[in-house]
């Protein structure tokens, strides 16, 4: 487990650098408390929108975080960010 952590250490230092939200604050992803879980990209739908939308999300072991690149930028701008201890999941009604 600690090595897990330890190789993931590169990739959150790389990603909380890369976050970037003008309009608020930066989410801590650097924590003593915090481990990171994954980093990837997801298409959602909006019905507004003509297409799916391309985000990247942040997961950790108690903070989920929305973002998308602008084209041709590294940056990450933060649509949110959300405490998992917060969400309350419930079953689906079959």
């Amino acid at each position: 487990k600690q090595k897990k952590q330890l190789e993931g250490n590169p990739i959150v230092a790389d990603l909380q650098q890369r976050l970037n939200n003008p309009t608020g604050a930066i989410p801590l992803l650097i924590s003593p408390a915090r481990v990171f879980i994954r980093h990837g990209v997801v298409y959602e739908i909006d019905p507004s929108y003509s297409r799916p939308q391309t985000l990247d999300y942040i997961l950790c072991i108690d903070l989920f975080v929305r973002a998308y690149k602008r084209s041709g930028d590294t940056r990450l701008e933060v649509i949110s960010a959300v405490h998992l201890r917060d969400v309350c999941v419930e079953p689906l009604e079959p």
